[in-house]
């Protein structure tokens, strides 16, 4: 399969998450700059993005849009659907915890006199920061795999 035989939805598909990786880095930044009113926007359209992704990919899942791996078995059974399987697993993880920490992280937020966010409960910002941590990193591994599973199924000329 190739880029010209992959489907819009594939390729809007991609185009979200690697837009979903860039924001995620940006809004990394932006936390560590201590720039929290834009990491609390940017990490907003992040996750925006990452559901309109998950809406595209559950429409290709019921259009029966999939892509097959073209390539040899051997890198197929060994490498392709492992790699696909601790992709999908991250993803999943990722999510469930970001979706069950958001609206707590919604209601702590607070607005200085200078227009700024912060989050007032320490301890809550302790635990937004040490979690934010791990799913920044496990988020961004799973966007690129999405990434190396696009191209693979339709970059990588396998014949």
């Amino acid at each position: 399969m190739s880029l010209q035989e992959a489907s819009i939805l594939a390729v809007t598909g991609f185009a979200i998450v690697a837009t979903s990786l860039l924001l995620l880095q940006v809004g990394f930044i932006f936390a560590r700059k201590k720039l929290y009113k834009y990491h609390y926007r940017i990490m907003g359209a992040a996750l925006i993005s990452q559901l309109i992704f998950l809406v595209i990919y559950i429409s290709r899942f019921l259009t029966n849009d999939e892509a097959h791996f073209p390539g040899p078995d051997n890198i197929k059974y060994f490498f392709y659907y492992p790699f696909l399987l601790i992709h999908i697993t991250l993803a999943l993880v990722v999510i469930g915890w970001i979706l069950t920490f958001i609206p707590r992280t919604i209601r702590e937020k607070r607005f200085n006199s200078n227009g700024d966010i912060f989050l007032e409960d320490k301890e809550f910002r302790s635990i937004h920061r040490r979690k934010g941590r791990i799913a920044y990193v496990l988020w961004t591994i799973s966007f690129a795999m999405g990434i190396i599973i696009f191209f693979m199924l339709y970059i990588v000329p396998w014949n």
